[in-house]
C-alpha cells in the first residue's frame, strides 16, 4: 500500500484535529493567529467531551454527530458571547479595535500569516518525510504492547458507536461492559478511518507530530515573547527536530494517547499565559485554557502534571508581577491565586502518585546521566546529541537576557529533575509515580520546553548577526531581520543534522519495519501474517469469533479485519469461560468443559502461531492452553501467513 492511497485519512485527520476547534475559537472570541493556535485544543476537547454526554444518553457517535455537535457548540458559544456583550462595551471594543488597527503596520498584517503558514508547511513536510520513510507503508504498525490495545480500541469505538472515556475500558472488561479509559486519541482515529484502522492511526500520528505539535510550540512562543514576530514560525520549524518527542512516544510503548496529550501541553500553557496577560481577549483565552486542560485529561491524565510543571513558572511570574505593581485588592487576589494554584496542583500530584504506586519502570542510569541525556534529546544511557545541547545552552543564555523568557530554563530544569529522579529509586520517587516512574515518558516531556529554547537560540543569534550587518549595534528589522533569521535557522538545521531527520526516521523504522522482519523471533506480526489478517474478514465472514493468544497476532484480527476476538489485549478482566479457555483449550479433545466454553463464547476459529511476542513475559501463563500445536482431528486450516495459521474448530460440533 502506498502513501498516496492514505491521502483521505491524512486529510481527515488534519481536518478533525483543527477544524472543529477553529470554528469554536472564532465563536468564543479568539482572533488572528490565536484561532489556529487554539484549534487543536478546542477540537480535542469538543470531540472527547461530547461522546461522554452522548454515551450516557445512548446516542451513537459518528462523523455526522460530531459535525452536528461542533456546529451546535459553536453557535451556542457565539450566542452567549454576543448576549454577554453589552452595547457600551461593544462600542468600547470597537474603539479599541480601530485604535489598534491604526497602530498596526498593514505590511506586517500580510507578512505575519504568510510566514507562519510557510513555517507550518515546512514543519509538516519535515515531519511527514522521515515518518513515512520510517514507517515504510501506511498499513504497517509498530511491534509494541500498547499498539494492540490502541488499535483495537479505535475499532471498538467504530463498532459500538461509543467514544466515551467512561465506556472504552469495557473493551478489556467484557464482564462489566464499561470502564474508564481516556478516549480522545481513539476518537480522532475513528473519525479519520475510511477503511483501515491501522492506516488512520498512522495518519493521526503524522498529523499530531507535524501539525498539532508545531502549532502548540508556536503558540507558546507567541505568548512568551509577543513582540518577537519571527519567534513563533522559528519555533514551529525547530519543534519537529527532536527524537524523544514526538518520535519517541509514537514508537516506544506505543503510548499514542500520551503523545497527543503532550502535543496539547504547549498550546494550553500558551493560552493560560494569555489569560493572565493584560489586554483584551483574556476571557476567551481562559475558556480555551480550561478546554485545553480537559483535552489533556481525556487524552492522558498524567500529562496534566507536565502541563502544571511548565505552566507553574509563567503563572507564578504573572502573579508575582501583580504583587509588585497591583492595587491592594489585586495583590490579595494574586496572593490567593498563587496559593490555590500551587496547593491545588500539589494535591493533584499526590493523588496521582498514590493511585499509581509502581516503580517497576525506574531506570538505572542515575540522576546526572539521565538528566544530561534528556537535555540532549536522548534516553540514558545513550549520550546526548551535542548539537541539541549546544543550541539549548545558547537558548538559555538568550532567555536570561530577554525579559519575558526567563521562566523557560526554570521549567526545563524542573523537567530534567523529574527525568533524573526516574533514573534511580530514592525517597523522591513518588514524584514520578504518576508517570509509572518511566524515564522514557518523562524524557519525552523535555522537548516541550527545549524546543522553545532552541528557537530562542536561533532568534537570539539572528538578532546578534543582524546588528553586525546593520552596523551601529542597531536591532535589525524588516527584510534584514527575516534574512538573518533564515540564515540562523539554516545553521541550526546543519548543526542538528537536518533536524535529526535520519535519527527520527531510524527510530520509526526500528519499531515499524525492523521488528516485524519474519526472520526475527519475538515479533508481534510479521508482513506475511499481516497479509493473512487482512484476508480474514472475508474468509471468516461477519459475526465470527476468533480464539488465540494475544501474544500472537490473534488480538489484531479485531483491528485489522473487524473479526471479534476473545482476547483483544494481553491483559483484561476476562469472563470465567475466557479464562478457562486461555489455560485449558489444549485439552479440547479430552475435557468436555472446553467445548462448553467454546459454545458459550461463540468461538468458531482458532489462531495458532509459533512466533509469539515477548516470550518471557509472566502473563503468558494466562494463555498457556493456547499453544501452536493443533491436533489433526477437529480443526480445518483456513489460511496461513509466515509462522501463523487460522483453523476452523470442528471438534465441538
Amino acid at each position: 500500500m502506498s502513501w498516496g492511497s492514505a491521502a483521505d485519512e491524512l486529510v481527515l485527520a488534519a481536518l478533525w484535529a483543527v477544524g472543529p476547534g477553529a470554528l469554536l475559537a472564532l465563536a468564543v472570541g479568539l482572533r488572528r493567529e490565536w484561532v489556529l493556535f487554539a484549534a487543536p485544543l478546542l477540537s480535542v476537547a469538543l470531540l472527547a467531551a461530547w461522546p461522554v454526554l452522548l454515551g450516557a444518553a445512548g446516542v451513537p457517535w459518528g462523523r455526522g454527530v460530531a459535525v452536528a455537535v461542533t456546529v451546535l457548540t459553536a453557535a451556542a458559544s457565539a450566542g452567549v458571547r454576543v448576549a454577554a456583550a453589552r452595547r457600551s462595551s461593544a462600542r468600547a471594543a470597537g474603539r479599541h479595535a480601530r485604535a489598534a488597527a491604526a497602530r498596526r503596520d498593514p505590511r506586517r498584517d500580510v507578512l505575519r500569516p504568510v510566514v507562519m503558514a510557510a513555517a507550518l508547511a515546512g514543519a509538516a513536510v519535515w515531519t511527514a518525510v522521515p515518518f513515512m520513510q520510517g514507517m515504510g507503508r501506511p498499513d504497517r504498525m509498530p511491534q509494541t504492547w500498547d499498539a494492540v490495545f490502541h488499535l483495537n480500541a479505535a475499532r471498538w469505538v467504530l463498532d459500538h458507536g461509543d467514544a466515551s472515556s467512561l465506556a472504552l475500558g469495557g473493551m478489556t472488561s467484557p464482564v462489566t461492559g464499561s470502564g474508564f479509559y481516556p478516549a480522545a486519541w481513539h476518537t480522532l482515529v475513528a473519525l479519520s478511518t475510511t477503511s483501515s484502522v491501522v492506516v488512520s492511526t498512522n495518519a493521526v500520528v503524522i498529523v499530531v507530530a507535524g501539525l498539532v505539535w508545531p502549532l502548540g510550540v508556536a503558540a507558546l512562543a507567541r505568548a512568551t515573547l509577543p513582540r518577537w514576530s519571527w519567534f513563533p514560525p522559528v519555533a514551529a520549524v525547530v519543534s519537529v527536530g527532536f527524537t524523544a518527542f514526538p518520535t519517541g512516544l509514537v514508537t516506544w510503548g506505543t503510548v499514542w494517547p500520551n503523545a497527543l496529550a503532550y502535543a496539547l501541553v504547549p498550546g494550553t500553557v500558551a493560552v493560560t499565559m494569555r489569560a493572565l496577560a493584560p489586554g483584551r481577549g483574556r476571557a476567551a483565552a481562559a475558556l480555551t485554557a480550561v478546554a485545553g486542560t480537559g483535552a489533556i485529561a481525556l487524552s492522558q491524565p498524567s500529562a496534566l502534571l507536565v502541563y502544571a510543571s511548565i505552566a507553574t513558572f509563567p503563572v507564578l511570574t504573572a502573579f508575582g508581577r501583580t504583587l509588585v505593581r497591583g492595587t491592594p485588592l489585586q495583590r490579595a487576589a494574586a496572593l490567593g491565586g498563587m496559593v490555590v494554584w500551587s496547593g491545588g496542583w500539589l494535591v493533584v500530584w499526590r493523588t496521582f502518585a498514590s493511585a499509581i504506586r509502581t516503580t517497576a519502570w525506574h531506570g538505572s542510569a542515575g540522576f546526572t546521566t539521565g538528566a544530561l541525556s534528556a537535555l540532549g534529546d536522548r534516553y540514558a544511557p545513550t549520550p546526548p546529541e551535542t548539537g541539541v545541547v549546544a543550541l539549548v545552552v545558547v537558548g538559555v543564555l538568550v532567555s536570561f537576557a530577554v525579559r519575558g523568557a526567563r521562566w523557560v530554563p526554570l521549567a526545563l530544569a524542573g523537567l530534567l529533575a523529574l527525568v533524573g529522579v526516574a533514573q534511580q529509586e530514592s525517597a523522591w520517587s513518588w514524584w514520578v509515580h504518576p508517570f509509572f516512574a518511566d524515564p522514557a515518558r518523562l524524557s519525552g516531556a523535555v522537548p516541550l520546553v527545549s524546543a522553545l529554547l532552541v528557537a530562542l537560540a536561533v532568534c537570539g543569534c539572528a538578532v546578534g548577526l543582524g546588528r553586525l550587518v546593520g552596523g551601529a549595534g542597531r536591532r535589525p528589522r524588516g527584510a534584514v531581520l527575516g534574512a538573518v533569521t533564515a540564515l540562523a535557522l539554516l545553521g541550526a538545521v546543519v548543526v542538528t543534522g537536518g533536524l535529526q531527520q535520519a535519527d527520527r526516521s531510524g527510530v520509526l523504522r526500528a519499531y515499524y519495519v525492523d521488528a516485524a522482519a519474519p526472520e526475527l523471533p519475538d515479533s508481534l506480526v510479521s508482513p506475511g501474517e499481516m497479509e493473512m489478517l487482512e484476508r480474514l474478514g472475508e474468509e471468516l465472514g461477519p459475526g465470527q469469533v476468533l480464539l488465540g493468544s494475544p501474544f500472537s497476532g490473534a488480538a489484531l484480527a479485531y483491528a485489522v479485519a473487524d473479526v471479534d476476538v476473545v482476547f483483544p489485549h494481553m491483559r483484561g478482566a476476562w469472563s470465567p469461560a475466557a479464562r478457562f479457555l486461555g489455560q485449558h483449550f489444549g485439552s479440547i479433545g479430552e475435557d468436555p468443559r472446553v467445548c462448553d466454553a467454546v459454545r458459550e463464547l461463540g468461538v468458531g476459529y482458532y489462531y495458532a502461531d509459533t512466533d509469539v511476542y515477548f516470550p518471557t513475559h509472566r502473563d503468558h501463563a494466562l494463555y498457556e492452553g493456547l499453544t501452536p500445536d493443533v491436533p489433526s482431528d477437529g480443526f480445518e486450516l483456513v489460511d496461513s501467513g509466515d509462522t501463523a495459521a487460522v483453523y476452523r474448530i470442528t471438534a465441538c460440533g
